[in-house]
Parts: C-alpha cells; sequence; structure tokens
C-alpha cells in the first residue's frame, strides 16, 4: 500500500484529480479531519452536496472512521463508516468498492481487509489535531480547529449560493 503524507487541503485537492481516473474517491478520517475535509472539498468550484451525515463526538458520542466520498462529477458525500449492531445486521463497517481510497494511518484494518476493488494509499494527514487530551504545542494554522456552526454556516451559504444560480 502506497504511503502519502498530506494537509487537509492537499488532499482535497488530491481528491479532485483523481476523478480523473476513479469514479469514486475516498477518504476514511475520523471526525475532526472528516469536518474540516468536508469544508475544505465544498470550498473548490464545481463540487456539489451529496448526502452529508457528520455529527459532533459530543453529540452522539461516535469517534470512529467517517467516509469522506467524491464522485466522478464533483459531488461531496459523507457517511459513518461503522454502523451498530441492529434488527438487520450486526456491528460491521460498511463495505466499499470499485474507489481510490485515502486511508487514515489509524483507521482499522477492517476497512482495508472488507473492501473490493480498491485502490489504497495510507494517509499521514499532516495538520491533524491533536487528541484532547494532548498538549497542542503546534501554531494555530497547522492545527484543525473545527467549529460545526462555521462549518453549518459554510454549507447554507453554499446552498444559498447554488439556488441563486438556480433562479
Amino acid at each position: 500500500m502506497k504511503r502519502t503524507s498530506l494537509s487537509i487541503k492537499e488532499l482535497a485537492q488530491n481528491m479532485m484529480s483523481k476523478t480523473e481516473d476513479f469514479d469514486l474517491v475516498y477518504a476514511v478520517l475520523f471526525p475532526d479531519e472528516a469536518m474540516a475535509l468536508t469544508k475544505e472539498l465544498l470550498t473548490i468550484k464545481g463540487t456539489t452536496i451529496g448526502t452529508i451525515t457528520l455529527e459532533e463526538v459530543e453529540y452522539d458520542n461516535y469517534e470512529k472512521e467517517y467516509y469522506v466520498c467524491l464522485t466522478d462529477d464533483y459531488k461531496v458525500s459523507v457517511e459513518r463508516a461503522y454502523h451498530e449492531a441492529n434488527e438487520y445486521h450486526g456491528a460491521m463497517y460498511y463495505t466499499i468498492g470499485g474507489a481510490y481510497v485515502f486511508i487514515d494511518e489509524d483507521a482499522s484494518s477492517t476497512i482495508v481487509s472488507t473492501a473490493e476493488n480498491c485502490v489504497f494509499a495510507e494517509l499521514k494527514v499532516k495538520d491533524k489535531a491533536p487528541a484532547d487530551d494532548e498538549d497542542c504545542e503546534c501554531t494555530e494554522a497547522a492545527c484543525i480547529e473545527i467549529d460545526f456552526e462555521d462549518l453549518y454556516r459554510h454549507l447554507l451559504e453554499y446552498i444559498y449560493k447554488e439556488m441563486i444560480y438556480i433562479f
């Protein structure tokens, strides 16, 4: 598996370029980085919103990986990678297939072992935020600080801008 180290901005640019060769490009990231990447992708001209399911960890205690997906027509979708057991299936990671996948170096190996027909690149996010119990000794520009209100405001601005183009 290829290994790469990218900032969130570089990851977004790499995902865009990979859509030339793949119908789907995924990034498998933990909540803070998934939020930052989603925001970055939506600032790129031509991207649109697909389905985004992304909550604050404090809201639902979900700390596992998310799939951030970019399609070849530049639609951005985000969903949980792991799903708890319910009446339809046991606890599991959703399977992804036929895609180029940037996967966080700390992500579960189950994602790789259950994927179908994917090309993987192991990812080290250069500007990954420290865990809450770690001291941040980095500059403000190097740390990812996610404000969910800021992301929602950004999404509303995006939707408003798209509505203006429609009418």
